[in-house]
């Protein structure tokens, strides 16, 4: 049985969706922080081996229960600028918990990243988290209330007709007293 090549990390970082090394680095969520410097240092090319391995086995590839294909710009990257993936570990790292306070089943991504045009095609707010990889669009099921004493995001938005929850991002704001708005729809 012949023996594949692992592909070298900046292959890997790339067929993962990422543009720059910078962005998987700002990202990986499956061990400590990398530091985001653009090089592949030891810790990047282990955490890009990793993410790999993962991929491979059709597991998560960015943090234990979300992988690349969640963050992806669903331009899907016909678009002159779009950075394919990116997601920011903060964002994550609120994903994963909110996941186990209410969504034991999986907590399923709408949408994450969005490049400028895809933003404005679909309404996209001016200055949407979704540009900087640092909003997620989430399945409704949590009420606003209960989303707000979670205190893990610093912007929520809601849908009136439900008062569910179907936007998280992690602007820098205070989780204990978040951005809160309202979606008509």
């Amino acid at each position: 049985m012949a023996k594949v090549k692992t592909p070298t990390p900046t292959k890997i970082i790339t067929t993962l969706g990422f543009t720059t090394t910078e962005a998987f680095q700002a990202a990986w969520n499956l061990g400590p922080a990398l530091t985001v410097d653009g090089k592949i240092g030891p810790a990047t090319k282990a955490a890009a081996l990793t993410s790999w391995g993962r991929h491979l086995h059709n597991r998560p590839d960015l943090s234990e229960h979300f992988s690349t294909s969640d963050f992806r710009c669903h331009c899907g990257g016909k678009y002159a600028g779009c950075q394919g993936v990116l997601v920011q570990r903060d964002l994550l790292i609120g994903l994963e918990v909110l996941r186990t306070r209410a969504y034991p089943r999986g907590l399923v991504i709408v949408s994450g990243y969005r490049c400028e045009r895809h933003n404005a095609k679909v309404n996209g707010a001016d200055g949407s988290k979704h540009v900087l990889g640092q909003a997620a669009d989430i399945k409704g099921t949590v009420p606003i209330a209960t989303m707000k004493s979670f205190q893990l995001f610093g912007g929520i938005g809601y849908k009136r007709s439900t008062g569910k929850v179907t936007h998280v991002d992690c602007r820098r704001v205070s989780h204990t007293n978040p951005t809160v708005w309202i979606y008509n729809s």
